[in-house]
């Protein structure tokens, strides 16, 4: 049987790549501190915070990520 974990693998760190790209790692990061409970903490302006529907795609990538490493 062939092992699937690096196409699934692969998967998961394109939907994390791809939050990214869209919305820029700084306000990805600062969402991803935000969902593991390190900090609730919007970034400095001119940064704005993400918008729910960007947040519900980071964490989306977030969980799958956690479901891939279990």
């Amino acid at each position: 049987m062939p092992n699937r974990f690096p196409s699934r693998l692969s998967r998961v760190l394109q939907s994390a790549g791809a939050c990214r790209r869209l919305f820029g790692s700084f306000r990805v990061m600062y969402v991803i501190a935000e969902l593991l409970d390190l900090c609730k903490v919007d970034p400095p302006l001119p940064v704005l915070p993400l918008r729910d529907e960007a947040r519900d795609r980071v964490s989306q990538a977030k969980q799958s990520v956690q479901q891939l490493i279990r």
